[in-house]
């Protein structure tokens, strides 16, 4: 005694679900293009002040290489030269 509608059942989830077209639906670059095309011209305060904080890196950046590149390079003793260069204690002291 096979139940028919369970086979049926089984068999449909053999097949899954069909895959969705990868594909963009006809006329959708148009419609962006016309979408970017008619995007108003003038720059909002947020545009204006993402311009300038990137101008700001910029200068910082540059304001940073240069003063990295013309510090003079002081050799400083490590802390291991510094142990060793402690003046002997003279006996007559004590």
């Amino acid at each position: 005694m096979k139940d028919e509608r369970f086979d049926i059942l089984l068999e449909l989830a053999k097949r899954g679900r069909p895959e969705p077209s990868a594909e963009a639906p006809y006329g959708f670059a148009s419609r962006v293009a016309a979408r970017w095309a008619e995007a108003p011209k003038q720059a909002s305060l947020a545009d204006l002040w993402e311009r300038l904080c990137w101008y700001g890196a910029g200068v910082s950046l540059a304001a940073l290489v240069f003063c990295a590149s013309f510090t003079p390079s002081a050799s400083q003793p490590n802390a291991f030269e510094m142990l060793l260069s402690v003046p002997e204690i003279s006996r007559d002291t004590f």
